[in-house]
């Protein structure tokens, strides 16, 4: 009732409409403005109770009888998130990174913030979307993994083989960590995203070898000699494909233009993980295949069939 009342005298309320010549307008009861210019004012207003007086009329009372005065910050308004009251800190940053801000605001917020009984920290906004964002992209990243391992699986009819080229993955992601870490990046949602387009094209540079040298295989060429063919035949397309790559990406590492020094981690990402990739696949892929063939060539003379000698027949690799 109190705050009904001062509603009305203070704000106003409105009571109907008045029309004069096709418009209407609210009609507003309140004080006039030299009975609400200070607090002073408070001091001459009644309200009725429910208690009568002799005369039949209700009781009334003053205003100072039931309220106090005193200045204090209140809420414009009340928000709530998930049905729980909520009290948002907002802000933009300068000079630091979001992921950067945020192990500096929760390790400072858990040292020196003791939040009462009912109280949590949530995130929101940007910060919440990005973490949604990583457990989006390592999803998408551990898929596309499998997705490739699948592809080659099928298309060398073989599951030994594709591991073999899956060994270039590792090469081309700490090369793309180490780019980062070089010029100052940092591991963001556009970095991730480049991280995953070299899942795509560090396995191309592995394919040519590995296909080259099965094929090689093939015609009778010792596997050995084959990889050696394969890594000088191939090393002219492998390399020509990713020096293409490495300079397109030039532009945007560099930051030209407005906007994209959030889009240049990317770029650096793939910068790095191309040039580690290129050239550690040369080595590294050759030599786990070997050793692959090998365990296979292992395995294939243990589950051979014996022969009428008791001897297994002998596994003459190629």
């Amino acid at each position: 009732q109190i705050a009904a009342t001062l509603r009305t005298l203070y704000t106003g309320s409105i009571v109907g409409q008045f029309e004069d010549k096709g418009h209407c307008s609210d009609v507003r009861v309140r004080l006039s403005g030299e009975q609400r210019q200070s607090l002073d004012d408070l001091t001459g207003i009644y309200l009725p109770s429910n208690y009568p007086t002799e005369y039949g009329m209700p009781a009334m009372i003053s205003l100072n009888q039931l309220t106090r005065i005193s200045f204090s910050s209140e809420p414009q308004e009340i928000s709530r998130f998930d049905r729980s009251k909520e009290i948002v800190l907002s802000g933009n940053l300068y000079g630091t990174s979001l992921g950067e801000f945020k192990k500096v605001f929760l390790k400072r917020v858990n040292n020196e913030v003791k939040l009462p009984a009912g109280y949590q920290l949530v995130e929101g906004g940007y910060a919440e979307a990005m973490t949604e964002s990583w457990q989006v992209l390592v999803l998408a990243m551990v898929a596309g993994i499998l997705f490739i391992f699948f592809v080659m699986a099928a298309q060398f009819e073989s599951f030994i083989d594709p591991l073999a080229i899956m060994f270039s993955l590792p090469l081309a992601i700490i090369g793309a960590i180490l780019g980062l870490f070089l010029v100052g990046s940092d591991l963001s949602l556009v970095s991730m995203i480049g991280i995953i387009m070299l899942m795509g094209l560090v396995t191309k540079n592995a394919i040519l070898l590995i296909d080259f040298a099965k094929r090689a295989r093939a015609t009778g060429v010792p596997r050995n000699e084959a990889l050696l063919q394969a890594a000088s035949v191939r090393l002219r397309p492998i390399m020509m494909t990713s020096l293409a790559m490495i300079f397109g990406m030039l532009p945007l590492a560099l930051a030209l233009g407005s906007g994209a020094e959030s889009r240049s981690p990317m770029a650096h990402a793939i910068i790095g993980g191309l040039i580690t990739s290129t050239m550690l696949t040369l080595l590294v892929v050759p030599v786990v295949y070997s050793l692959l063939d090998d365990l296979r060539n292992i395995v294939a003379a243990r589950n051979a069939p014996r022969g009428t000698g008791g001897e297994p027949p002998e596994v003459r690799p190629s």
